[in-house]
């Protein structure tokens, strides 16, 4: 028989980090959350492209959920970020999110 998948709808937000951290290993199987990561302000400096504080929160959030549910499944709504921003190098939040995700950005400054 066939586990009972819970996959509840989550605020990616420290409350529900620190659940989904604390769950026991039997639970970790059958939760495939879907976390929703909150828009957060893209404010760059006037004549400049980069907000450091928002790239630095989007790297922020993938660690604090590499760190929480490391190979355990999981779907993450961005949907929220603003379309318009971009990170250091050009790069866009959505691949600054998943390179984080997977470990290739860890530095995290604020």
């Amino acid at each position: 028989m066939e586990a009972v998948i819970y996959r509840p709808l989550l605020r990616w937000k420290r409350g529900e980090q620190t659940a989904l951290t604390n769950l026991v290993a039997a639970h970790n199987r059958v939760v495939e959350p879907l976390l929703t990561v909150t828009g957060h302000s893209y404010n760059p400096l006037s004549g400049d492209t980069v907000d450091a504080a928002f790239d630095a929160r989007i790297t922020h959030d993938a660690v604090r959920l590499r760190l929480a549910w490391t190979g355990h499944r999981a779907s993450v709504d961005l949907a929220t970020l603003d379309p318009d921003a971009e990170c250091h190098n050009g790069q866009h939040p959505l691949s600054r999110f998943f390179d984080a995700l997977a470990g290739r950005w860890t530095r995290v400054q604020f």
